[in-house]
């Protein structure tokens, strides 16, 4: 197993310049950088009006789903790399410098759909609206080596440059010493102590600075790598730390040093990773992302029949991320079908445990699998896994919940009546938190709520009467003060 990512199709390159584009000319996003919030809730809705962009584009109806997702996937991407130069580049402040609008259009991409930050860092560094000096921060910061080399002689004629400057730089981050060391004495860097080396690059994993990353494995001796590899996967070392970090904050930015350093490793170092504490960890990192995710079925395989104890958790964090992509959900499909026995058994005999991962399913409207775990399970068991479905909806308001998903597998999969009749009185029974906790407060949510009560009860008198009831308890109270007509219409929709 390698971990090197294969040329990506035509279609994934253009899918990836369709979102970037997108992106770009989206105008409404924030020109002032103490404005714009990289917050995850704050950015989802960011996001969400450039996927509506989508909609107006002149595409074929199957393509929109999928450039949608790349939407997201570059979003991400850009929300992380924004909030990196905002708040963990420790020298230039470059937002603030040139503004958001311009560093997300100066950024550089991949083909596969990840920042190239070294390159975008040398077009930062081509700048004439910045200082001569702050081009020579970004230029040693990001570790532009040639950039270095030829501003260094500029700088060192510029008036405005001073002692004072030099040892302000310097004190802000170890790199200043390392570039001015290396510039002024002419130093080959590839000959320098190991250690210092060695310092600066574990500096730069801890900075989240890949590009700075790979130019220190660049002048790295092969016994040098070596080292660090056979290092980096003990406890508390940098490597580890930022797999699990990237793990728990969801922050994507990492990513990239993360498969650097697992493309530069050997079968034997892999297997290290993926046998270790933080494989979970590890499966995390790529299912939280578009791109890397493509090496998960490998990687499954790699360690299937040794997981024990972790297959369960490995499931059901898949579970999660099948709303993702198709490679995700064959994921899934694979992990179940090689699934040993016993925890097999401790999934489906429990209506609980079966719905956990269910309610996982639902939120990605994974169809295939839910129909692959219900084929195993009697008629009356897949009701009232359905039926708690609709409680942890109801308990945890959740923006992925679909009604009419949820409908559609209820029809294909409860297909003896007794148990449908039941399932529908299940729905009745808690129509009223149902409506009030997913539908009510959202005008555009109405049409669905009317699936969802057409469905449930039985006539329409029963619905208006229930209408009626709903309008008066909740809906009239909460909207009454400031729309006068919201009551006739919720009874009328």
């Amino acid at each position: 197993m390698k971990f090197i990512l294969e040329q990506p199709s035509l279609q994934h390159i253009t899918l990836v310049k369709s979102a970037i584009s997108l992106w770009q000319f989206y105008s409404d996003i924030y020109t002032d950088w103490k404005c714009i919030s990289t917050y995850k809730e704050d950015w989802k809705d960011i996001q969400a009006k450039v996927c509506e962009k989508v909609d107006i584009l002149i595409l074929p109806q199957t393509l929109k789903p999928l450039l949608k997702t790349f939407v997201r996937h570059i979003g991400l991407e850009l929300r992380d790399w924004l909030k990196y130069l905002h708040t963990q580049n420790p020298f230039v402040p470059i937002g603030q410098k040139i503004g958001v609008v311009k560093c997300i259009n100066l950024t550089r991409w991949t083909a596969y759909g990840k920042v190239d930050v070294a390159k975008t860092a040398e077009t930062f560094v081509q700048l004439k609206e910045l200082k001569l000096r702050d081009r020579y921060g970004i230029a040693c910061m990001f570790c532009v080596a040639n950039s270095v080399e030829d501003i260094w002689p500029q700088l060192m004629k510029d008036f405005t440059w001073s002692l004072t400057t030099a040892m302000d730089l310097k004190n802000k981050h170890p790199i200043f010493n390392f570039w001015e060391y290396v510039i002024s004495r002419k130093i080959d860097p590839r000959k320098m102590n190991a250690s210092l080396k060695s310092i600066l690059f574990l500096k730069a994993i801890d900075d989240r600075n890949e590009s700075a990353v790979k130019y220190f494995w660049s002048i790295f001796s092969e016994d040098e790598r070596t080292a660090f590899l056979t290092k980096s996967f003990r406890p508390g070392s940098e490597f580890r730390c930022l797999v699990e970090q990237t793990a728990i904050n969801h922050d994507k930015h990492g990513n990239g040093i993360i498969y650097f350093l697992l493309s530069q490793m050997n079968d034997e170092q892999l297997d290290v990773v993926l046998f270790s504490s933080i494989r979970l960890s590890f499966f995390h990192f790529l299912l939280s992302d578009l791109v890397y995710v493509n090496f998960l079925i490998s990687s499954v395989d790699r360690v299937l029949y040794s997981l024990s104890k972790d297959v369960y958790d490995l499931l059901y964090l898949i579970a999660q991320y099948t709303g993702n992509s198709e490679t995700v959900v064959n994921c899934f499909t694979h992990l179940w079908r090689n699934l040993d026995g016993d925890i097999k058994k401790r999934i489906l005999s429990d209506d609980t445990e079966l719905a956990l991962f269910c309610v996982q399913l639902c939120k990605g409207q994974d169809l295939f699998n839910i129909e692959l775990m219900f084929s195993e399970v009697s008629v009356g068991v897949r009701r009232r896994s359905l039926s708690r479905c609709l409680y942890h909806f109801i308990r945890q308001v959740d923006e992925r919940f679909s009604w009419d998903f949820l409908h559609l597998v209820a029809v294909k999969c409860i297909f003896a009546e007794e148990e449908m009749i039941m399932f529908k009185k299940n729905c009745v029974y808690s129509s009223y938190k149902i409506c009030t906790s997913l539908f009510i407060k959202k005008e555009s949510e109405w049409a669905v709520m009317d699936r969802f009560l057409n469905f449930s009860f039985a006539d329409a008198k029963e619905i208006s009467n229930f209408k009626k009831s709903l309008a008066f308890n909740t809906v009239f109270e909460w909207y009454m003060p400031k729309e006068s007509g919201f009551y006739d219409k919720i009874i009328i929709t």
